[in-house]
């Protein structure tokens, strides 16, 4: 196993996704740097310990209703502690 996919249904509100995106965060999974609709989480498998990937999915009706995941996130962060 490389990655796991998560597709949400077509239908599946933002609050549900919000509400699973914060248990992912809640425990341990931590929001890539590379790719915003990818978690990931350490698995230390032997001696060693292994990065695993989350990929968010959802299916759109094209670029206009793409679901943006980072937007539905609340991660307490900005580039200038401007929240507004």
């Amino acid at each position: 196993m490389k990655d796991v996919d998560i597709l949400f249904p077509e239908d599946y509100s933002i609050a549900a996704m919000q509400l699973l995106l914060e248990k992912f965060l809640d425990n341990e999974f931590y929001i890539s740097v590379k790719h915003d609709f990818q978690l990931c989480r350490a698995y230390k498998i032997g001696r060693r310990t292994y990065i695993y990937n989350v990929d968010l999915l959802h299916p759109t009706k094209g670029k206009i209703e793409k679901i943006d995941f980072v937007q539905i996130m609340d991660l307490d962060v900005t580039l200038d502690g401007d929240q507004s």
